[in-house]
Order: structure tokens, then C-alpha cells, then sequence
């Protein structure tokens, strides 16, 4: 049955088999159309506020037993949503995101369009694709997440010309826009993505930055010296691993050696 909600309509369809009253079986179809996000995640997920814009989407769902563990674990389902002129905010991956590489002005990423792809088995949510579309950055991501909420994705970030302006000033600027650039002054940067939902951890993939950026010029030895001083160790952010990284690679940034001869 259809119903006006959230400023758009829902459509769902289910259907109960109770053939076998120890396992019955569950089936749901769910269609939303033109739904306010950000009131249907309130409802739905706690915390779930981090997002607004007009969510469209279908979805089939279905689960057996008779006993909450059982459905957790028999959950499977596959669906599509897209969402237009709306922005992400207080959301843990991008809030981590902006923190990593410091750029504040992106903790609300206002979108024109938003897609995703998910599947749901064996206890992980499948994503084999997620798109983000902005006037400040683009986004693909691809992946999984279990239900427990451990993060296993790899993320690919393009950000705006504007954007790469500001991200690239400082003493290291001329360097990072050269190696970290396309073809267009765009900056690229790639991540796996780890940890939970509530507190992911990001760590530089620049072996495939390295294929769409200025890193693909550098040879064999200079890609791997900066791989093992980029990449981060321990809870050292992206942001201050690629600072020292590329300052020992090329120079800038480095610690004076100490004086070895004993003049003032």
C-alpha cells in the first residue's frame, strides 16, 4: 500500500509464509519516491540526522526464523537509492575525512546527486558502488559493511578546481598540486577506508592515486621511499603522514641535521 509520508510516498508489499511455523519466512518490498531523508533517517536509524535532500529508491528484503538472532543472521536483500540537492553533515566518514586532511569547509558537503547500489548477505552489507556528485568534490566508493558496523571500503576523491586551490597552499603546495593533480588541477586522492561506522580510519592507497595523478611520473624507487613514509602508522593522520612523506622525498619540510662539528 502506498502512503504520503515524508513529504514524498512509500510503497511497501509483504508477505508472511508460516508453511513451517519454526521457520517462517519474510519477504518485503519497499519503493519510496521523492522521500524527505533526513525525517526518514531520524525515524529509522539512531542518530540518523546526517543527511537531507529527496530520496527515491527500491528495495527487496527477506528474512527466516522465528527468533531475532535468526532474522540478523537470514537477512538478505539488494536495492538502489538516489538522492538529489541535499547535503551530508555530522556523519562519522565524513567528519573523519575533514579531520584527516584538515579541510573543514567540507563537515557539510552539500550535493547535487547521490547514488547507491547495496546488497545484503551473510551478515555484510555489499555496496558495489556509491556515488557522490558536488560542487566541492566527487566521490566513489565501493566495498562492504557488516552489520556489526566494521568498515572494509576503498574510496576514490576528486575535489573541485576551488577546492584544490585552497587544499594545496603552504610550504608543500607546489608539490602536492603537482603530484596529486589530474590533468585539469584536480586534486585525487584514494583510501582504504577501516574501523566502524561510528569511527573510521582512513589510510592512503597512493599506489592508485598513482595511476590518475602526477605520482605516476615518479619511477619505481621514488614511488616506494614515498609509500613507506606516507602511508600512516599508528593513529598518525593522512594529513601529517603526506607532509613528512613528501617533505624527506623532495626536500622541503625537513629538520635542519643536527651540528656534528660543535661551532656555535
Amino acid at each position: 500500500k502506498r502512503q504520503a509520508l515524508y513529504d514524498g510516498s512509500l510503497q511497501g508489499r509483504s508477505q508472511l509464509d508460516l508453511s513451517d511455523p519454526r521457520d517462517p519466512q519474510y519477504t518485503m518490498q519497499i519503493d519510496m519516491k521523492s522521500v524527505e531523508a533526513g525525517a526518514l533517517l531520524a525515524d529509522v536509524l539512531p542518530g540518523g540526522q546526517w543527511m537531507t535532500g529527496k530520496l527515491n529508491g527500491r528495495s527487496t528484503w527477506s528474512s527466516s526464523g522465528a527468533a531475532p538472532q535468526q532474522l540478523r543472521g537470514n537477512l538478505t536483500a539488494s536495492g538502489s537509492a538516489q538522492a538529489s540537492a541535499g547535503a551530508l553533515y555530522r556523519f562519522p566518514l565524513v567528519d573523519t575525512f575533514t579531520n584527516t586532511l584538515r579541510m573543514q569547509e567540507l563537515k557539510q558537503i552539500s550535493y547535487r546527486d547521490l547514488g547507491l547500489q547495496f546488497s545484503v548477505q551473510d551478515g555484510r552489507v555489499l555496496i558495489p558502488e556509491f556515488r557522490l556528485a558536488a560542487d566541492d568534490l566527487t566521490a566513489l566508493s565501493q566495498g562492504s559493511i557488516d552489520l556489526s558496523g566494521q568498515v572494509d571500503l576503498k574510496l576514490n576523491v576528486m575535489l573541485s578546481e576551488e577546492q584544490t586551490k585552497r587544499a594545496v597552499r603552504g610550504d608543500i603546495g607546489k608539490t602536492v598540486q603537482r603530484l596529486f593533480t589530474d590533468s585539469q588541477g584536480r586534486m585525487v586522492m584514494d583510501f582504504n577506508v577501516g574501523g566502524t561506522v561510528k569511527a573510521p580510519k582512513f589510510q592512503a592507497d597512493l599506489q592508485s592515486t598513482a595511476g590518475r595523478s602526477g605520482l605516476r611520473a615518479l619511477g619505481t624507487e621514488e614511488l616506494g621511499r614515498l609509500l613507506e613514509d606516507v602511508l600512516p602508522k599508528g593513529k598518525e593522520g593522512v594529513g601529517d603522514a603526506l607532509r613528512r612523506g613528501l617533505g624527506g622525498l623532495f626536500g622541503k619540510d625537513r629538520e635542519a641535521p643536527a651540528d656534528s662539528t660543535g661551532k656555535p
